[in-house]
């Protein structure tokens, strides 16, 4: 069988190169495969059907992370989103690395969660430290108790309960339950940085323009979470100002929302 590149076909049925990458990322060209972040279409292939869209590009934002992600597309909204959500997440955590170091780890490593986030650091190596696993010790969040260790997974397992009783979550239930889940702060450390992502996660899923707290927006972020009993309104007030900026990028890179 003759294959050819994405260029060829994208001329060849008149659309984005783009599109055609994304076709190959969702199965839609039957025999396509990757070789390292090249697409091998056959010559043959026909143009998938639209399927009632009204544009040949993913209608999500989701879709066009997971086709970003999987074409390794670089310079994209994907890579952005890796930069921007790692750097200032990091950055709030007291982290010293600058922007350009933070784009250089994301353009050679490959990014995990909390095990990753403290494996061969020096915490990972104290007997009492937790890696990838809930707390073992009491630990605070701004001078607050939180959750005890004891209790940790219970209280996890109920959050989740709850949270899992509807299929679709909207924006209030999602800023919800991540202050319920820095309340329990059942990780030994890496809470924030792991809820951020599980906030950004979320909004994914559910089909909501997630958003990314910089700095500019971090000290009224911590003060709403310590003040969302009095005045619950202001933690979604700042996360709404932190997803206008997201959708800045989105226009940037013409990504309808």
């Amino acid at each position: 069988m003759e294959y050819v590149s994405v260029v060829e076909i994208a001329k060849k049925w008149g659309i984005s190169e783009r599109s055609v990458r994304n076709y190959c990322a969702q199965k839609r060209i039957p025999e396509a495969f990757l070789t390292g972040k090249t697409w091998h279409i056959p010559a043959d292939a026909s143009k998938p059907l639209r399927s009632n869209r009204h544009s040949d590009e993913p209608v999500s934002l989701l879709e066009i992370l997971k086709a970003e992600k999987a074409t390794g597309t670089s310079g994209g909204i994907y890579h952005k989103v890796q930069i921007e959500l790692t750097y200032n997440s990091n950055h709030m955590e007291g982290s010293q690395l600058s922007h350009d170091q933070t784009r250089y780890i994301y353009e050679t490593l490959i990014k995990l969660l909390h095990s990753t986030l403290k494996s061969g650091t020096s915490d990972s190596r104290k007997d009492w430290f937790a890696v990838g696993a809930y707390k073992r010790l009491p630990n605070e969040v701004g001078g607050k108790e939180t959750t005890a260790p004891e209790d940790v997974s219970e209280n996890i397992h109920t959050l989740l309960k709850e949270y899992n009783k509807t299929k679709v979550k909207t924006f209030s239930e999602i800023i919800d339950f991540h202050d319920q889940f820095e309340s329990i702060h059942p990780f030994q450390d890496g809470n924030g940085r792991v809820g951020r992502l599980i906030l950004f996660k979320e909004c994914l899923r559910n089909g909501i323009v997630p958003f990314i707290i910089d700095d500019e927006l971090k000290m009224f972020y911590y003060r709403d979470l310590q003040n969302r009993k009095s005045e619950k309104g202001f933690l979604t007030d700042t996360c709404l100002s932190a997803q206008d900026k997201f959708k800045k990028y989105l226009d940037y890179f013409r990504i309808k929302y």
